[in-house]
């Protein structure tokens, strides 16, 4: 793909795409500009999944004043509508390309962290769940154990049966509440 001129209008919707946009900041009378135009036009061509665009910056002064383009050629790398590099100065053909596939590894890299966050909120949130679970497992059993038991209920036969069950319930619940809140479980 080619190198695509742009004002100042067309800025906004062209770095606010998908995907990588790399913006030169030239000038007709700029030496090192017209050293760097040619290395950025092949790298156009290497590249056609990448929009290259170019800024005339005496034709668009308003702009290039409020990107705080002071020295030129600048130029910018956008990655999904974020900035991700502004330096100043031409680059050799090695430096850009070594540019371009920094931008593009950043992507994969930040879907990598993404992954991994989202995989360990799911740990953490499996651990929570498991350990209510596991919390409530012993009352329930000790409870379905006594109230199947109609015949031998011990708090019918024992003074002292009905509150043993019980606090054995609560006794259960809070040792696990407390071992999975050290743990960070809870």
């Amino acid at each position: 793909m080619a190198t695509t001129n742009i004002t100042g209008e067309e800025f906004n919707s062209t770095v606010r795409g998908e995907g990588i946009t790399l913006v030169d900041f030239w000038a007709s009378w700029c030496g090192p500009c017209m050293q760097f135009g040619p290395v950025y036009e092949r790298a156009s061509e290497a590249n056609p999944d990448i929009t290259f665009a170019k800024v005339d910056t005496d034709a668009e002064q308003g702009l290039a004043r409020a990107l705080g383009i002071s020295s030129i050629p600048t130029l910018m790398a956008f990655r999904d509508d974020v900035l991700v590099y502004h330096e100043a100065g031409a680059l050799p053909p090695k430096a850009l390309d070594a540019l371009i596939d920094q931008v593009r590894e950043l992507l994969t890299q930040i879907l990598t962290v993404n992954a991994t966050l989202t995989d360990q909120r799911r740990n953490d949130n499996m651990k929570t769940v498991s350990s209510w679970g596991a919390i409530l497992l012993f009352p329930t059993l000790i409870g379905s154990i006594y109230g199947m038991n109609f015949e031998a209920m011990p708090e019918l036969h024992w003074r002292y049966g009905y509150p043993m069950a019980l606090g054995l319930m609560v006794v259960s619940a809070v040792v696990l509440y407390i071992v999975f809140k050290r743990r960070d479980w809870l």
